[in-house]
């Protein structure tokens, strides 16, 4: 599974939700501001984040599977908790924003402990064999998401993220 993180307006969010029906309806909308594709290395960072596999406190819990579910309608508002397609308030990403700029890439690296990430299965499953690279590789996706959040809050967007096996190769330019 691959995370894609995407800005909006709070405008066309809401419009986005009441007309979008499947993934790529997210992903080809023109309201799109901006992309940041964490891949599959998004379940690691989560974990240094908050701790936690897939939980955690907010409003971190939220920096990458987002609060809400966009699709309200069938097929997936039943499932709405599963909803791959969710999205953050324009308050909310205030908040989170806050919380990650309170981290100093130092108190990032601290974070990576090769033998948590593995007991707690967190993909890919083999952390440790190249620790340098694999510290500096989340470094780089943790100061992306900083920035990330860092540009929503300063032009008041709300943000989508998409956990999905469908999302693919994201092309960013």
């Amino acid at each position: 599974m691959e995370a894609l993180l995407l800005t909006i307006h709070p405008y066309d969010l809401e419009q986005l939700i009441i007309r979008a029906t499947t993934l790529e309806d997210v992903k080809a909308s023109s309201s799109i501001q901006t992309k940041l594709s964490l891949g599959k290395t998004w379940h690691a960072l989560h974990f240094l984040l908050t701790g936690q596999d897939v939980a955690g406190e907010p409003p971190l819990s939220y920096n990458i599977s987002a609060q809400h579910p966009v699709f309200q309608h069938p097929p997936f508002h039943d499932a709405a908790q599963q909803s791959p397609v969710r999205y953050n308030t324009v308050v909310l990403v205030s908040e989170i924003e806050h919380q990650l700029s309170r981290l100093t890439t130092g108190d990032f690296r601290k974070r990576y402990k090769a033998d948590e990430l593995r007991a707690s299965k967190v993909y890919p499953h083999y952390w440790g064999e190249h620790a340098d690279s694999e510290v500096e590789e989340l470094i780089l996706a943790f100061t992306q998401l900083q920035d990330f959040y860092q540009y929503a809050k300063k032009s008041n967007l709300a943000v989508i993220s998409m956990l999905s096996s469908e999302i693919g190769n994201e092309k960013l330019i």
